[in-house]
């Protein structure tokens, strides 16, 4: 099942139906690899990107759907397939998100999708998290040897890590938890953003970034 938190625009068609798109090409054979489509940063249209011997010909990122980036790890990670992942890390990111887009991944309640499950969340943490106080900060207390991700946390964390970006905005966004726990999240990638706050009519909180 599709995460609307995670997948707020569907993927255009050009996407959905091409021969590589972006996420799958660290699986491809780099011999008969000739081209990988590409979301345009907007996440509306697609790009054709040529590649040599595995890795584009030029220096650039690869955009793709957030959720499909990370689905491309949690498979690398079953398969224990090293170069796939490192590929990834290398090339793939997820289309950036304006800051309300962003907000929104703390409002995701669905756990982690397959494949892997809760094991491949936390291992994709822990490949991509900078040191362990990610992993301490997004767990929820339990088993120590059965760790589980506070996925409201971790879907955002889990972005910022796979390089994805986030946009200023003009627009106002009511978030789901407190704004010190966004603005921290936020402060990690973007230290000089410093969300605004305000209240509506019904005297909610709301955050902005511009």
């Amino acid at each position: 099942m599709l995460l609307p938190p995670i997948s707020a625009f569907a993927a255009p068609a050009c996407y959905e139906q091409a021969a590589v798109p972006a996420h799958a090409f660290a699986f491809a054979s780099a011999e008969s690899l000739a081209e990988v489509t590409g979301l345009t940063p907007d996440g509306a249209g697609c790009l054709t990107i040529p590649f040599w011997q595995g890795a584009p010909i030029f220096e650039q990122k690869i955009h793709a759907p957030f959720r499909q980036v990370y689905e491309a790890y949690a498979a690398a990670l079953e398969r224990a397939d090293r170069v796939a992942a490192q590929n990834l890390y290398a090339w793939l990111r997820p289309t950036p998100r304006a800051f309300p887009q962003w907000v929104e991944l703390f409002s995701a309640e669905e756990g982690p999708p397959q494949p892997g499950g809760m094991a491949a969340a936390v291992k994709i943490l822990r490949l991509l998290q900078p040191d362990s106080s990610f992993e301490k900060n997004l767990l929820q207390p339990g088993d120590a040897s059965m760790p589980v991700l506070n996925m409201r946390l971790a879907w955002p964390m889990l972005f910022l890590l796979m390089g994805g970006e986030v946009y200023p905005s003009q627009a106002w966004v009511t978030p789901s938890l407190r704004p010190e726990v966004i603005g921290r999240g936020l402060s990690w990638r973007y230290p000089a953003y410093i969300p605004l706050e305000t209240r509506n009519i019904n005297n909610s909180i709301q955050l902005r970034v511009r």
